[in-house]
């Protein structure tokens, strides 16, 4: 009776792997990856979704990052499902993604493979709808001198001036005024609202528009501290966030008033210079020094003749006594 009963329990497991075994072989899998990331998206996620309708409270959340090279792989059962990926927090669409074969709707097999493989746009929502940028306007171009080299790698960075405590996140465009492109940079209360790109061009750049997420009431403005920069000079422009419905709040650099280094050489440049300490000639050993003479002073000048005036008064009162 105790054989039986192991024997069954040994059936009954065998059963339920092979069932398992049998199921996991049913599966499709799916893989999302990115075709390449663009620099100003470095550091963002790729959300992907995969489900059977807007209303699935099943579908699948897949999180495209650095920290897994932009590719992932779920499984899921047989079935026709809706893929889609977007750009974490880009609400105005400045960065659409397309499935480089069209692939909106899947229809996975069982024990089928499936690669979904998504590139950004090169323009955004309201660019496709308006033809023109929603956050910038393109300045006119100019012609660069003779013999630049407008292809050479350069940096360009920007960094922000807000009301304090501003921890939104804000994008800066900066364009290269010899080659027409346009450069985004993505700044957050995390990086001290500062932020830098390795992957621009040489040329002489300007500020050409700004937008802070979650800004639908325009409550935001920009000013900037330089009109050009060139990258022979450096390209680091200081702009600056206005709050028009807050305008009373105080103004603060994050990237400058919170870096320590940048303090230390602040505080270093702005120390007073002592006074030069005089030089004193060392004296050979074994020489006499001679204190210098003092001036006299008027008190010690009166002092010194009042003895001999009083001597020369007795000297005359005698004589005519004399007489």
């Amino acid at each position: 009776m105790k054989k039986l009963a192991i024997a069954l329990v040994c059936m009954a497991a065998l059963l339920c792997s092979a069932t398992s075994v049998f199921a996991a072989d049913d599966l499709a899998a799916v893989t999302f990856q990115m075709a390449s990331v663009p620099d100003e998206l470095s550091g963002r996620s790729i959300v992907a979704t995969i489900g059977t309708g807007p209303s699935d409270a099943n579908a699948v959340m897949v999180i495209l990052n650095s920290l897994n090279q932009y590719r992932k792989t779920v499984e899921v059962q047989p079935g026709q499902y809706y893929c889609n990926a977007a750009v974490q927090y880009d609400p105005t669409g400045d960065y659409p993604l397309t499935e480089e074969n069209g692939t909106e709707l899947l229809n996975a097999e069982p024990s089928g493979a499936y690669t979904l493989t998504y590139m950004v746009g090169t323009e955004g929502w309201f660019e496709s709808v308006t033809g023109e940028g929603r956050f910038y306007t393109t300045a006119p171009m100019e012609q660069a001198p003779d013999g630049y080299d407008t292809t050479q790698q350069a940096q360009i960075a920007a960094f922000l001036t807000a009301p304090e405590g501003f921890d939104r996140h804000t994008v800066v465009y900066l364009e290269n005024l010899y080659t027409g492109t346009v450069y985004t940079l993505d700044l957050y209360a995390a990086n001290l609202l500062a932020a830098v790109s390795m992957n621009a061009t040489a040329g002489k750049y300007m500020f050409v528009g700004g937008a802070v997420s979650g800004d639908a009431e325009h409550r935001f403005s920009f000013s900037c501290e330089d009109e050009t920069q060139t990258t022979e000079g450096g390209v680091n422009f200081h702009i600056t966030v206005l709050d028009s419905q807050n305008p009373e709040r105080a103004l603060t650099t994050p990237s400058r008033d919170e870096n320590e280094t940048v303090q230390q050489a602040k505080a270093f440049n702005t120390e007073p210079t002592p006074a030069p300490t005089p030089v004193q000639t060392p004296v050979p050993a074994g020489t006499e020094v001679v204190a210098e003479p003092r001036q006299p002073g008027i008190l010690t000048v009166i002092l010194d003749v009042l003895p001999v005036a009083a001597v020369a008064t007795f000297l005359l009162w005698r004589r005519k006594r004399s007489r």
